[in-house]
């Protein structure tokens, strides 16, 4: 989740996973009301994204695993955006994968794609 603080060009980036740690070196911040997910194994996934793709809330192991076989992480998808039960979540005919290796973004996609599709109902 992005945290734009004052003095900064760029958000810093916050996660749900106990080993990052986000320092604040100059100033105050004001986030507002800031949300985490909840995420018991703390393993970076949250808890209702493991339920929604079939791994366990419990299980520290899961982030790890790969449940599509794509050569990315559970944990590295659900970041990411993508399904982590689905090689080529966009269907586009270029994996999960290799979208990543390339440094494409997912989420930008998606949300080009969305206003495309809500300025055709228009």
């Amino acid at each position: 989740m992005p945290l734009r603080i004052r003095g900064q060009s760029s958000p810093t980036q916050l996660k749900g996973n106990t080993r990052k740690v986000l320092t604040i070196l100059i100033g105050t911040v004001d986030a507002g009301i800031v949300l985490f997910a909840s995420d018991r194994d703390n393993d970076g996934m949250a808890d209702d994204d493991e339920l929604q793709n079939g791994t366990n809330p419990d299980d520290l192991s899961d982030a790890d695993g790969d449940l599509d076989g794509d050569g990315v992480t559970n944990c590295d998808e659900v970041t990411k955006g993508t399904n982590p039960n689905v090689t080529d979540t966009d269907g586009d005919g270029v994996s999960d994968a290799e979208e990543i290796r390339l440094g494409w973004n997912f989420l930008i996609e998606k949300y080009i794609r969305l206003m495309i599709q809500l300025n055709r109902i228009r």
